[in-house]
């Protein structure tokens, strides 16, 4: 977050100290900012809601898997299809698909809902484990999940 802060307060210098920038690259500062800023905002409120979120964040068991980054309830392990682990970035991360219509299926927090649109526009499974302030590792999630879920590895 901080390179993100230190990029948007360079881009604000670069338009409002510097005289001879281009009024061309003003526009495309704006969009740099506001994303940034979308950015920060959006890290805030994850970290603030984990931060206060004193029950355990993942608890996967025979209900399903409760991701409080993702939902307040369990989501059914027969309401998750193409349960995959997803190399993105260098990272391995733990997704899948919902069914569509399956009735157990909680309702996602807003964050998770932005984030499964931008996840099925990029190609990817739709929810993916919240491990962000956790000590859970891909390698603990597969363990934990295996007994209940088969697992790929795209």
């Amino acid at each position: 977050m901080v390179l993100f802060l230190g990029t948007s307060a360079n881009a604000v210098f670069l338009v409002l100290l510097d005289p001879k920038s281009p009024p061309a690259i003003w526009g495309l500062t704006a969009i740099v900012i506001v994303i940034m800023l979308a950015y920060a905002l959006y890290v805030s409120i994850y970290f603030t809601q984990r931060w206060l979120d004193r029950p355990p964040p993942i608890a996967i068991g025979p209900d399903g898997l409760l991701d409080r980054g993702l939902a307040n309830r369990p989501i059914p392990w027969s309401a998750m299809e193409r349960v995959q682990i997803i190399r993105s970035k260098g990272e391995d991360n733990v997704m899948f698909d919902l069914r569509a219509g399956h009735p157990a299926v909680p309702r996602l927090r807003t964050l998770a809902r932005m984030m499964r649109a931008l996840n099925l526009a990029c190609g990817f499974p739709a929810c993916q484990v919240m491990r962000l302030g956790t000590d859970a590792t891909v390698e603990k999630l597969v363990t934990a999940m295996t007994p209940y879920v088969s697992i790929a590895r795209d």
